[in-house]
């Protein structure tokens, strides 16, 4: 089975997760076009207000005239533009530099791409548990990333795993395939020592 590489599951905290996140990029965008063109002062917020209150007025005024039905229709569109203008003017007004944070000081993580938390998987494991309830036997290999902070030879940041998993198996089973798996790993093993050294090796 081919799980997830990226994932919302940290696997019931199987180690240290990479992040996946647009949220630093659209931040540095963002700090970018700010500078270019600063958002909206209170100032600014009041004046459009303040229009809109004027052509509301206006078209108070005109119903209250009896106007014709095409004065009172333009001055209804004049009304929406400007009830338009300012509602970019209110939204452009509250963009603020750096990573978006609720009110809480959280990261708002709504705002990313995948609208929550994300990370490089650290295991195929929950997706293919549902998968062996249905199916019995089955397995995922593919990429597995760790993020823990260890520059010893036993903690790779990356590297491939083979995750088995059976449903409804006795241990017999359980052995079998495990018999299995070790016959898997020594192939590969003399495959790989076989093409650095040009000789096979008994792992």
């Amino acid at each position: 089975m081919h799980t997830p590489i990226i994932t919302t599951s940290d696997c019931e905290g199987a180690g240290e997760m990479f992040q996946v996140t647009t949220l630093l990029s659209e931040a540095e965008r963002l700090e970018k076009e700010l500078l270019q063109n600063p958002p909206p002062t209170e100032a600014d917020v009041e004046a459009a207000r303040f229009v809109v209150k004027e052509k509301g007025d206006v078209v108070s005024q005109l119903k209250a005239a009896k106007a014709t039905k095409p004065e009172i229709s333009a001055a209804v569109d004049q009304l929406k533009k400007a009830k338009e203008s300012l509602a970019k003017v209110e939204e452009r007004s509250k963009l603020k530099p750096g990573i978006p944070k609720k009110d809480d000081g959280k990261v708002d993580y709504g705002k990313d791409f995948f609208a929550r938390q994300a990370f490089l998987t650290v295991s195929g494991q929950l997706q293919v548990e549902s998968y062996a309830c249905a199916l019995s036997s089955v397995y995922t290999f593919g990429p597995t990333f760790r993020a823990e902070n260890s520059h010893t030879s036993r903690h790779l940041a990356e590297f491939w795993m083979v995750e088995p998993e059976i449903a409804f198996a006795e241990l017999k089973v359980y052995e079998n395939f495990n018999s299995l798996i070790m016959i898997m790993i020594m192939f590969r093993c003399n495959i790989i020592v076989d093409g650095l050294t040009g000789r096979t090796v008994i792992c």
